[in-house]
């Protein structure tokens, strides 16, 4: 149904601006600035567990954002870290959403699960934690923000 009233286009023309009050330019400066950085990464779900850096960012992050599943299983999860390295994540399981005091958790049981070692240079490093003998690659859609 097409806008009608001039109130109603107004501020629909507003929110195609920007979100909450922050104009297009300053959504377009944050991005081409390089404060933040999307990248698909992936991680062997039968790699040991241990410490991965993830490089290529251009910048040292202070947060993340990941999306993270394993194709074609039922299981996955999204989480957030801030700059003092917290993180927490919602994950699904069985139908049922958990949450969880780690970025990543990939599988149910085998699985794998990652929290925010560091944040560096051009990237970060997660430390994973394998259990079981789980199977497949996992996507890691990381947002990255400075």
């Amino acid at each position: 149904m097409p806008l009608q009233n001039p109130q109603d286009v107004a501020a629909h023309s507003a929110l195609d601006t920007g979100v909450h009050g922050v104009g297009g330019s300053t959504v377009a400066s944050l991005v081409t600035a390089g404060k933040t950085k999307p990248k698909l990464e992936t991680r062997a779900m039968s790699a040991a567990s241990g410490d991965v850096s993830y490089t290529g960012y251009g910048f040292q992050p202070t947060g993340l954002i990941i999306m993270a599943r394993v194709p074609g299983q039922a299981y996955a999860s999204i989480g957030a870290s801030e700059p003092a390295l917290g993180e927490q994540c919602l994950r699904t399981r069985g139908g049922i959403i958990e949450h969880e005091a780690a970025i990543v958790h990939l599988g149910e049981t085998p699985f794998q699960q990652a929290v925010v070692k560091t944040y560096d240079a051009d990237g970060f490093t997660l430390t994973w934690t394998k259990s079981g003998t789980p199977d497949g690659t996992g996507d890691l859609h990381v947002f990255a923000f400075k």
